[in-house]
């Protein structure tokens, strides 16, 4: 009985401790974002979103989630972006914070069908949304051909 109610401790401490907390376990850049790989679902209410200035910084705390590895961002690099920075901010807290060289507006996102992922964009090509401007295509109007 003794040797039951040590392991019955180990078991639920186990799970209380281990299993609460989803691990970040990659980053990677493709197509101009930030894609964070968890071992877990990612519920999106644990994601907090802050952004500051001098220099321009996109915070992202992520509740309920632990580093799989310190070094997890380093080597990281993109067009616009200084620095990329993660750390385990608090016991269970993950954050994210890229500095870039002018401000942007930055909208995380998780697709419909990988639960496990999260999206960041990225600045592109270095230029902030406000720089950038859109011009309409011209359209070279042909002229219709006759039917006979």
């Amino acid at each position: 009985m003794k040797h039951f109610s040590i392991w019955l401790l180990w078991a639920v401490l186990c799970t209380t401790l281990f299993s609460a907390n989803n691990m970040l376990k990659s980053i990677e850049i493709k197509h101009h974002e930030l894609n964070l790989h968890f071992s877990a679902w990612l519920d999106s209410s644990d994601i907090h979103h802050m952004t500051l200035e001098n220099p321009h910084r996109q915070v992202i705390d992520i509740k309920n989630a632990r580093l799989s590895n310190r070094k997890i961002a380093s080597g990281l690099s993109a067009k616009g972006v200084r620095s990329f920075r993660v750390a385990q901010y608090k016991r269970d807290t993950v954050r994210i914070v890229i500095e870039t060289e002018s401000s942007y507006r930055c909208r995380g996102y998780q697709p419909m069908a990988l639960r496990t992922l999260y999206r960041i964009p990225l600045p592109k090509n270095g230029t902030s949304r406000s720089e950038m401007k859109t011009y309409p295509k011209k359209v070279k109007k042909v002229p219709a051909k006759r039917v006979r």
